[in-house]
Formats: C-alpha cells, structure tokens, sequence
C-alpha cells in the first residue's frame, strides 16, 4: 500500500499475508499530492507510482520507478505545468500498455497521455470536459468496445461523457447529465450486474451519490 502525506512524502506499507502491514520506505515527493496510481506502465513486470503532484509554482505528474525488493526511484517528471489533479489508467488504444487521462485545474481542460512502445509516456492531448472537471473515471459506456470517459464538473453541478470515435479519436461535443449539488468524485462499474458499465456520482453539497446505469448507450 502506497499512502501520500501532507509534507510532501509518500509512504509505502507492505503487507504481511495476514491482514496487516508494515512500514517500508519514505520516498519525497517534492510537493503536496492530489491523485496517485500504480501499474506496471514500463511493461518490466514492475509495479510503478504515478502522482499528481501541485506547488504554488509548480506542477508535474512525478513517475517512480519500481524496482527489485518492493523500492522505487523517482525516474521522471511529465505534464509539467498541466495542474493535473485527478489520475485514472487505462489502455487506451489497444496496445497493451498502460495511457493516462487526467482532469486539470487549468481550464476546463483533461489530459489524455499516451505510453509509448519505448517505456516512455508521449505528449499530452488535450481535450474538453465540463465546467471545473474535478474527477474521472473510464469505461466502455457505448458498447462500440472502445475506452470512454466520464468526468464529474464542480461548477456545473454534471457530469460529461466523453465517447471515442471507432479510429480511437475522442467524439465531440460530449454528452452532459445533472447530477444533485456539487460533483466531486465518480466511479464506474457494472453495479447491476447485466455487463454495463454504469456510473455512480458524489455530491458534498446535497450528501448524496446518484447512480446513472448504463444501457449500451448510457441514458
């Protein structure tokens, strides 16, 4: 388990095959985190941190490496200046590796960050969410088998779903649905067990999380 501190430290507990854990190394971050995700993203059968990491002057998504032994190293700095603050992985065009997508506080704005064959994540794309995308999730909610998104947005009181055409490319304008008071987290999974992803949406104004089921195309 990887647990990110207020002073800027990431702290990793292992496991101990009983229901417990013990303390293992503490590695600096540099700033204060909002988002963390790990996956083995350099496909070397190693798991890897990403975090979204924020500073009054600075911002970056900050990769560590890992190594043998449960031991990380921080290799590289990516989307620096993006303001990134919610992370979410996924394969996203079917190549086996492990892409990022990402909300920002910069704009309304998300991040949708290819790996590359080389271990190495690609440029930034961005594309359009609603008004203050705060958190995200990824899902097949149209049935054409390609990954979409779906953005919780804090100041428009939505959430958008943003599908993919069939060459991969993400399809505009992106569909908007109400949701009560102000969004802040969203989840997918199929919660009626019928084999679609659906979505579920927290509120913090309204104390509420309304369910949205998917039917192929979501309703």
């Amino acid at each position: 388990m990887a647990v990110t501190l207020t002073f800027s430290k990431l702290e990793l507990h292992f496991g101990t095959g009983d229901g417990r854990f013990k303390r293992g190394e503490t590695y600096e971050t540099g700033s204060r985190s909002s988002s963390g995700v790990s996956g083995d993203f350099n496909d070397d059968g190693l798991e890897d941190i990403l975090l979204a990491v924020q500073s009054s002057n600075a911002s970056s998504i900050r990769i560590f490496t890992g190594g043998s032994g449960g031991t990380f190293r921080q290799s590289e700095r990516i989307a620096q200046g993006l303001r990134c603050l919610t992370l979410a992985k996924e394969d996203m065009n079917g190549d086996g590796l492990y892409d990022l997508v990402a909300t920002s506080a910069k704009g309304d704005n998300l991040y949708y960050i290819p790996m590359g064959t080389n271990g190495k994540f690609g440029r930034p794309v961005s594309f359009s969410g609603g008004g203050g995308p705060v958190s995200l999730a990824i899902g097949d909610f149209d049935g054409d088998h390609h990954k979409d998104v779906v953005v919780a947005n804090s100041r428009s009181s939505s959430f958008s779903l943003i599908t993919r055409h069939p060459n991969g490319a993400f399809r505009f304008p992106v569909r908007d649905y109400v949701t009560g008071g102000t969004p802040l987290a969203i989840v997918s999974t199929d919660l009626n067990n019928d084999g679609l992803d659906d979505v579920a949406v927290a509120s913090n104004t309204e104390g509420t999380v309304d369910i949205f089921l998917g039917r192929g195309v979501m309703k």
